[in-house]
């Protein structure tokens, strides 16, 4: 039995139930998705407005009057990480197929045709609901863990970069010890 056959036999009064809770529902996501959307977005501008920095004063430490090319190229090495943790949180802010309640009138055209009850199109409209529910929950599972990666690498890039800068600063990396082949 598919779950517009069993919400069927529910009463009246509980289809239309159903039905509030899961426009509710389906409201309560499009909000926290929007939230999401607008965190995902300011921290991929917070992360370029020093990504920008960074690689600037890289190249100004390589080929500057301060020439200091161990941190130059640590602070272009640390841009690149910088740029993936933007492009990662950009990914999560992405229009995406994002499901909303509601639906245009044309959608009754074949229940009324069909001479369905109103009870059976709310049972159906109730478990396309589900489903509608369900996609919008995977999705923002993806976008979260897109925008967890995208902190994780910029933390992990701004760690790397501070401990490769003090092991510069304490004399443990030299220019002679760094070979090109």
């Amino acid at each position: 039995m598919d779950l517009a056959d069993t919400i069927h036999r529910a009463h009246d009064e509980t289809i239309k139930e159903i039905i509030r809770e899961s426009e509710s529902y389906l409201a309560a996501q499009l909000s926290a998705s929007i939230a999401s959307d607008q965190r995902a977005v300011a921290f991929a501008g917070l992360v370029s407005g020093g990504t920008i920095v960074i690689a600037g004063s890289g190249v100004a430490l390589i080929i500057g009057d301060l020439k200091d090319t161990i941190l130059g190229v640590i602070c272009i090495l640390m841009s690149f990480g910088f740029i993936v943790s933007i492009r990662m949180a950009m990914n999560a802010a992405m229009p995406a197929q994002f499901e909303f309640s509601g639906n245009l009138p044309e959608n009754w055209t074949d229940d009324i045709i069909k001479n369905k009850n109103i009870k059976r199109s709310l049972s159906e409209q109730a478990a396309h609901y589900n489903l509608m529910i369900k996609e919008n929950a995977k999705l923002m599972k993806r976008n979260a863990a897109e925008m967890r990666y995208a902190m994780n690498i910029a933390w992990l890039t701004l760690l790397g970069g501070g401990v490769l800068s003090v092991m510069k600063l304490l004399g443990l990396i030299r220019i002679s010890d760094i070979n090109v082949y």
